[in-house]
């Protein structure tokens, strides 16, 4: 099939050949077709920033999203993010993907008040979310984990605080139950194993159901697997611990990340403390 840089090309020839004077109207008539068979390489200077917009939140997200957090790449997102944001404000996914960006920067693992800033961040950004969509359950999750996290900071009596973040992570279950690798669903079983019996929050039965419901719904996510494996260890139950222990290490050598090898480093440490060979 010829193309149309050819049938310009022949138009042009079989009018130049025929008589000079029709050499302008060959011209003319070339420029037609070219207009009408050649799509603008002057793009809508809107839809030009609609693409630059979903570029933007795509290259962002997948920074935000790797298998592993990497604070460099987080702090990377943040910056993109934060400096296209004002150039859309009405797309609620820049200050939707900022409040995860800045949770995931926090290290769960370090003393609260070092890494509050960073919470306090997200939940600035978690705020802007429902300012724009009070019903998005997203930005519920991030409000909830920030709730938790101020009542870890204040202590024991910031009882209705996580009474408060309980409640918007139990509306996420409900809403978007799978947000986040089941998240709503693997925080709260948390909660309810670690804190004290005597609390009204103290319950690994609840935990153990939770777990569970976050493996079904995130099979692939071993963390949740991990928290549903030592659930069963703190309340007893031995033989599913070990089960659930041995299935993380089954799983985590097909996936990568830094958090697979984390998770199985965990469950070789709980099966060697179960007196159980690895």
């Amino acid at each position: 099939m010829k193309s149309i840089k050819d049938k310009i090309h022949q138009t042009c020839k079989a009018l130049r050949d025929r008589t000079p004077a029709c050499l302008g109207l060959g011209v003319l008539l070339a420029i037609l077709i070219l207009s009408l068979a050649v799509p603008s390489l002057a793009a809508n200077p809107s839809e030009r920033k609609l693409s630059q917009k979903e570029a933007v939140l795509r290259e962002a997200k997948g920074l935000i999203d790797r298998n592993h957090t990497n604070p460099t790449k987080l702090r990377e997102a943040i910056s993109i993010l934060e400096g296209y944001k004002p150039q859309f404000p009405n797309e609620i996914r820049f200050p939707l993907y900022l409040a995860e960006a800045y949770n995931r920067l926090a290290d769960p693992s370090a003393d609260v008040s070092r890494e509050f800033p960073y919470y306090e961040k997200s939940e600035a950004y978690a705020q802007q979310v429902l300012a724009m969509d009070p019903t998005r359950p997203e930005g519920r999750y991030w409000h909830g984990l920030f709730l938790l996290k101020k009542a870890q900071k204040r202590g024991i009596s910031a009882f209705f605080v996580v009474k408060e973040g309980i409640r918007e992570l139990e509306k996420v279950r409900v809403d978007l139950p799978a947000y986040d690798h089941a998240g709503a669903s693997r925080v709260l079983g948390l909660l309810y194993c670690l804190a004290p019996g005597w609390t009204p929050f103290g319950n690994l039965d609840k935990s153990i159901e939770l777990e569970e419901e976050a493996t079904r719904l995130a099979p692939g996510y071993a963390l949740n697997r991990l928290y549903l494996a030592n659930a069963y260890k703190k309340r007893g139950d031995k033989a599913a611990a070990i089960r659930e222990y041995q299935a993380i290490l089954t799983a985590s050598a097909k996936m990568p990340g830094k958090q697979a090898v984390d998770c199985s480093d965990q469950a070789r440490t709980m099966l060697r403390s179960l007196d159980n060979p690895i």
